[in-house]
């Protein structure tokens, strides 16, 4: 980290794997590593446990977060569509401040492009309301 401190650049963790990497991990080291780290949290990546569960998640990494990862309305594990809540995790997002890049993922059930249209769809509309 001191090489990246040196050259001016910040170096980012992303929320994955709900096994491994929970908010209090990433939120950790980048606590130790100060102002040379942050966070591009990815909505709904948790939401496999519960869209509360992930809103909470999103909670702890929101005042860390430079740009956003992935911005999603759930996730697609076997077959099963768990819901994350899609307006919440933006106004947690707005609430903190974040003024980033939100970098759109959909990972649902059903034709991509729809899923997709449908996601930027739901963005546009919290932007401009």
């Amino acid at each position: 980290m001191d090489a990246a401190g040196e050259r001016g650049v910040k170096v980012l963790f992303h929320n994955d794997d709900i096994k491994t990497e929970s908010a209090e991990i990433p939120t950790s080291v980048i606590g130790d590593l100060g102002g040379r780290a942050g966070m591009c949290p990815d909505f709904g990546n948790f939401a496999t446990k519960s869209a509360e569960y992930s809103l909470a998640q999103l909670r702890l990494l929101a005042p860390y977060a430079s740009n956003i990862c992935h911005a999603k309305n759930g996730i697609a594990d076997d077959g099963k569509f768990y819901a994350d809540n899609f307006p919440a995790s933006m106004k947690v997002m707005q609430a903190g401040g974040f003024q980033g890049v939100y970098s759109l993922e959909f990972e649902g059930l059903g034709a991509p492009l729809d899923g997709v249209k449908k996601l930027m769809k739901m963005t546009e509309d919290f932007l401009q309301s």
